[in-house]
């Protein structure tokens, strides 16, 4: 902004009016200028430099970089609203805090080198890349949007209670991705995990996207099926009554918690995994883990059978009219 200051009148102003023009450009000078060089008698820039608002002359500097304190001195400069970055870079070789507020990068280059960048708000990144390099990128309790390219090499990417948005861009990390408690969200892009862990605590849907793995991938799909709820399997005794079954051409396999309950309330729960092969007889059930209340007790026992699509699990009780439920973990 501007601060108007008029002339001396040198035939009709007073030399108290002199006195008091004098001190108005002191005060213009200390509370409007900003110092642009190492020149401590004043500053200069090359190009363009526009300051909206009203700053003290120790509260902003531009010498080597852009800082606070005055052309003598270092001091933090600090930012407690909005940060904008537009058709800029934003580059730091330490650390990054960004507290309570929201930043917001468009059309420029994010980096982060050996330090750590840590936001308790909203990050947003659009049409910008991210690109962090030994540090950590956490964000607890906000959102990091993209709709560009974010880089993540050999540093922590960290999500707690937010939402991570890749959208039109790619997320390519070498070293670990953590989503706890978040959503995790990636559109027409490429999610790159090399030499790293990919662990997810919540959701994460991959839409017309391509995933790429080089080491090693979790994925834990869990399924919960009711199978006889609040009802029994009849008064059947002599032969195994199905309880669940799968499709051979959407899993190999399942590993399934199977829970029993007969009429006199004795119970007895079992772990158990399924495995087949393209073969129409060729499955093998794995049960271990059996707890039962009373101790000793037994419920019934645990079969399969399968035909050329279907993998079943069965179970033959002792006593008539058991219940059964299940909890089972689908795995390719």
């Amino acid at each position: 902004m501007t601060k108007p200051i008029a002339n001396v009148n040198i035939a009709t102003d007073s030399f108290a009016t002199w006195i008091g023009i004098t001190n108005q450009t002191a005060d213009a000078f200390t509370k409007y200028a900003v110092t642009a060089n190492t020149d401590v008698n004043g500053g200069s820039t090359t190009g363009n430099a526009t300051v909206v608002g009203i700053f003290a002359a120790t509260t902003l500097a531009a010498t080597s970089a852009l800082r606070g304190g005055n052309v003598t001195s270092t001091a933090n400069l600090t930012i407690t609203s909005n940060g904008i970055f537009t058709g800029a870079l934003l580059k730091s070789t330490a650390n990054v805090y960004v507290e309570a507020a929201n930043t917001y990068v468009n059309g420029a280059s994010a980096t982060v080198v050996g330090g750590q960048l840590t936001s308790t708000s909203n990050v947003y990144f659009q049409a910008a890349n991210v690109y962090s390099n030994g540090a950590n990128f956490t964000v607890v309790g906000g959102q990091v949007t993209s709709t560009s390219n974010a880089y993540f090499q050999a540093a922590n990417v960290y999500s707690n209670g937010a939402n991570f948005t890749v959208v039109g861009g790619q997320a390519t990390t070498t070293s670990n991705v953590y989503f706890s408690n978040a959503n995790t969200y990636v559109n027409a892009t490429s999610f790159k995990v090399v030499g790293g862990e990919a662990e997810v605590t919540s959701n994460i849907v991959f839409n017309n996207t391509t995933t790429h793995v080089n080491t090693a991938l979790t994925l834990q799909t869990h399924g919960i099926a009711t199978v006889i709820s609040n009802s029994n399997l009849g008064s059947t005794t002599a032969s195994p009554v199905e309880i669940f079954s799968f499709g051979k051409t959407t899993y190999r396999s399942a590993k399934i918690t199977s829970s029993a309950v007969s009429l006199t309330g004795n119970t007895q729960t079992q772990e158990l995994i399924v495995a087949c092969s393209n073969e129409a007889n060729d499955v093998t059930i794995t049960a271990y883990g059996t707890v039962s209340a009373p101790a000793g007790v037994n419920v019934g026992t645990y079969s399969t059978s399968i035909n050329a699509t279907h993998v079943a699990v069965n179970f033959q009780q002792v006593s008539p009219n058991t219940a059964v439920k299940v909890f089972i973990q689908y795995i390719k």
